[in-house]
Formats: structure tokens, C-alpha cells, sequence
């Protein structure tokens, strides 16, 4: 880790377990995870190119990616798995909905992507027939099966013979490799790329032969169109016809497009013919795009940038991190104390307004960088205050960005919290911290909960008690008592 980073430790491992530079020793494990997973596709496209390299990832990417240093999304963006197969086990369909649409949106057709449906969890083949109709639906490129062993499988594979896989076909990934590239666009999280409605877009797509014989193609004939859903309401954009010796260097197709309003999909579809008269069709997912009207593409745009406070507004102002758990609940809660708006990039930038800033636990840990992890440092020793809440505090995957201040010893439920002039009723789970430089706020069955403590000219306040995973838990009575005397 020094030689990699430059940093010297001076008290191993308590430096890497505690405050910022976690994150940065966390980098440098995912770092090393990838270069293994780099060495092993190269190697492989070296000996034998037309051997698929795939992996079984983990279905919670966002969380996973700091409790097991698996970066699996840039696997996908570096081009280094032909496909991959998210391990979305699980007998809850409206779970299995989420995880798929995060993924199929977060890969976006770089490569293909076939969900893990856990069959040896399901109720009967019925559910397992939804799973996979979910996953069609969601633009997911195929799916998976685990596992073999389970007595009902039979029943399942021939419930689904009779629709899905009734008819013969290829798998996506052993097709052309098309790499899509769109001018422009509004890129956000979880969304496609936005456009005004009826604006033009340059479409480049750069196709090589992928999975497919070095010596066997004779050519590749290909559409790209737009497409709604699953082949319905076509536009064709543009057709090409491309011979060998192009596709082994890498051929573009480039058009020039009007974007519909709605969502749509750039998809690619056509036929490669062989050598020996073989024929095969294929198609490739491309990325999905939205057309909105003008007026929304301005306000959406207008979204984008950082609060800017008028110059008489209710004080405190409470800047709430938008990539929170629930934290369109604390905003309403808030709402009643002090002028409040969300943080949507975790950049000064977007929190200086603040007088207060409150974090949630994040529902995506690769938000919080080293960078951005100093930066929130250094803006609290020079006079900023900070309400870490739940995990955020330093739990399980979210690094403790103030150890000085406390870190957590445990976990336990409670059913009230007592300070020294009341008591609040709270039927909930609660981090137990120990205090460092803190002082003890709030305290339940005599261990501490809250903690407050000064960093510089600052203020930090640690909450430990476990944010509520829905937004109509009764727990939320406890929390609106309890935040007052937070902020205050």
C-alpha cells in the first residue's frame, strides 16, 4: 500500500480501519482485485480470443463495491468481461425488478447482461417464469440459472420452454462487439441519456468481431434503430454491410438521428454470415435515451446546480445528501425547522450553502471518495456542522470520516433514549459508539448513542440509532423528537 500510494502508516492497521484514509485503502484493495481480473481476460484473449470471459458478480454493486472491494462496474466500462451475470437471488420479485433495473441501466449496453435468477428460492416454475418475463422486460440481454442440484428445476426449464426458450437462439454475447458512442447528452445516475425531444444526436457505432471466429466471417450486415421495447416500434437509423478485414480492426457505422420523446434503446440488429454459407442473426443492446420537452430539459438542467440561498431565508440551513437512505423523509421533517435543500452531487461546491449538513447512510458507497471524504474535513474545521447518521457514522461498509469524535463498538435494539433533562420513547435498532474526544448527547440502557463533538472551528454530531427502510415505520415518531435537539 505505500509503495502503491506514496502514504507511510505509522500506526498499521488502526490508520486503514479508521477515518479518510479507509477509502483510500479500500482504492488500493479494489485496485488490485481489478488488476487480477485485467490479467486474467487479457491472458485468456491472448491464447484463445474467441473463449468468452464472464463473471458472477454481486447483485448489490453500490453497497458491495466497499464491503467486498468488488468494482464490477468498471470491469464492464474497461471492456475487460465479455458479459456479466449479476447474482440476483432472491424469492421477492419486486427486489429482483430493483436489482435488475440498476444493473441494466448501470452496464447500458457495454456489454451483455443475463441476471442470476435463484431458482432453488422460488415458490414454483410460476415465479420463476415471472423472473424471467422481469428481466426481458427490464432490457436485460438473457439470464442465468442457480442452481442445477434443486429436484424442481425439470418443472422449471419446461414451464419456460413452453414461451422463452421455445424456439432456438444464440446467445448476446456471442455476436459482433459494438461499442455505442452518442454526442452529448445529459448522463445521470440511473436514467437514460436525456435530450430535448427532436434534437439530433451523432451516433457512432464501432464494431469488431467480439466472440466470433477470426477466419470464419464472411460479413455482417446490421440496422441500428431505435426501439421501444423488445423489437416494437422500430425506427431503423441506419444499415451497414461490413466486410472482414474492417471488423478486425474495428468499422464504424455513423448516422445523424432526431431523438424521439420517450425512452427508447439503441439497439443493433442483423445477420452475420459465414464462410461455409452459415448464417446467424444477432442483436446488441445499446444505451437507453429519453427525449424530453425543452422547457423540462432547462429545469432539469437549472436541478443540476448548486443551492444558492435567497439572502433572507429561515436559518439553519440544512443541506440534506440527496444519495441518502430516506432522505426525502428527513427533508419533510426538517422542513419545519430551518430552510432545507438536497445535496445532489457530494461536492462543496453543492453543500457550502449549508449550515448544517445532515448524511444519511448512502445507498451508493462509491459517492464518498477520498477526495470528497478530506474535502468534508476540511469544510467542518472551518466552522461547518455535520449530523452523521446510522451507518454514516462508521459501520459496516461507510468508512468513520471522525474518529476523534467516536466510533461504533456494536449494535443493539432499544426502546428509549435518555438525556439529562428527558426521555424520548423509540422502539429501534441503534449503533452503540464510544466516545473519543465526544461528548455523550443521548445515551440508551447506559451505553452512548449520540455524540457530539468539535473538529477545528466545527461541529460534528453522531446519531447512531438505525434509519427506518421504509418511510411509514412508527420508528419516524421517535426521530421527529429526537431531530431538534441534533441541529441545534
Amino acid at each position: 500500500f505505500e509503495k502503491a500510494t506514496g502514504f507511510k502508516l505509522t500506526d498499521f492497521p488502526s490508520q486503514v480501519l479508521l477515518g479518510p484514509l479507509k477509502i483510500r485503502y479500500d482504492d488500493w484493495q479494489r485496485d488490485n482485485i481489478t488488476n487480477l481480473v485485467r490479467r486474467v481476460y487479457y491472458s485468456i484473449k491472448d491464447t484463445k480470443p474467441e473463449v468468452a470471459v464472464s463473471a458472477a458478480v454481486w447483485q448489490r454493486h453500490r453497497y458491495y463495491f466497499a464491503l467486498i472491494k468488488q468494482d464490477w462496474v468498471r470491469w464492464v466500462r474497461e471492456g475487460i468481461l465479455d458479459f456479466i451475470c449479476p447474482m440476483d437471488y432472491t424469492a421477492d420479485n419486486e427486489t429482483f425488478a430493483q436489482r435488475v433495473q440498476e444493473q441494466v441501466m448501470e452496464v447500458n449496453g457495454q456489454i451483455p447482461i443475463a441476471p442470476g435468477i435463484g431458482a432453488y428460492l422460488l415458490d414454483d416454475e410460476w415465479q420463476f417464469v415471472e423472473q424471467v418475463k422481469i428481466a426481458r422486460d427490464l432490457g436485460a440481454d438473457g439470464f442465468v440459472v442457480f442452481s442445477y442440484n434443486i429436484a424442481p428445476l425439470k418443472d422449471f426449464l419446461a414451464a419456460i420452454k413452453l414461451g422463452v426458450t421455445s424456439q432456438p437462439t444464440d446467445p448476446a454475447h456471442l455476436a459482433p462487439h459494438i461499442a455505442f458512442h452518442l454526442i452529448d447528452g445529459v448522463r445521470l445516475k440511473d436514467m437514460p441519456i436525456v435530450y430535448g425531444a427532436g434534437d439530433t444526436v451523432r451516433i457512432a457505432a464501432v464494431v469488431s468481431l467480439g466472440l466470433l471466429p477470426r477466419d470464419g466471417v464472411q460479413e455482417v450486415r446490421l440496422a441500428l434503430q431505435w426501439e421501444r421495447q423488445e423489437g416494437f416500434d422500430q425506427k431503423v437509423l441506419t444499415e451497414g454491410a461490413l466486410r472482414p478485414d474492417g471488423l478486425s480492426k474495428g468499422a464504424t457505422v455513423r448516422c445523424i438521428a432526431k431523438v424521439p420523446e420517450g425512452t427508447v434503446r439503441l439497439v443493433a440488429r442483423g445477420i452475420v454470415r459465414f464462410a461455409d454459407g452459415a448464417a446467424q442473426p444477432f442483436v446488441r443492446r445499446g444505451p437507453f435515451v429519453k427525449g424530453i420537452p425543452k422547457r423540462e430539459l432547462n429545469k432539469l438542467m437549472e436541478s443540476l446546480l448548486p443551492f444558492r440561498p435567497p439572502s433572507r431565508v429561515p436559518r439553519p440551513i440544512i443541506g440534506i445528501v440527496a444519495e441518502g437512505w430516506n432522505a426525502e423523509r428527513f427533508e419533510e421533517l426538517f422542513r419545519r425547522w430551518g430552510t432545507v435543500f438536497f445535496v445532489k452531487v457530494l461536492e462543496p461546491a453543492y453543500w457550502q450553502a449549508a449550515d448544517v449538513l445532515v448524511m444519511p447512510p448512502l445507498r451508493d458507497l462509491r459517492e464518498m471518495t477520498y477526495q470528497r471524504a478530506m474535502a468534508l474535513r476540511d469544510w467542518v474545521e472551518k466552522g461547518g456542522r455535520l449530523l452523521l447518521l446510522s451507518e454514516a457514522c462508521g459501520y459496516r461498509a461507510h468508512p468513520n470520516l471522525f474518529p476523534e469524535v467516536a466510533t461504533v463498538k456494536g449494535e443493539q435494539a432499544i426502546a428509549r433514549l435518555r438525556n439529562r433533562l428527558q426521555t424520548l420513547t423509540i422502539d429501534a435498532r441503534t449503533l452503540l459508539l464510544q466516545p473519543a474526544n465526544g461528548k455523550v448527547r443521548w445515551r440508551a440502557d447506559g451505553s452512548a448513542v449520540v455524540v457530539q463533538g468539535k473538529v477545528g472551528k466545527g461541529r460534528v454530531v453522531m446519531a447512531g440509532v438505525r434509519v427506518p427502510p421504509q418511510g411509514d415505520e412508527p420508528t419516524w415518531q421517535g426521530w421527529k423528537q429526537l431531530l431538534p435537539s441534533l441541529i441545534d
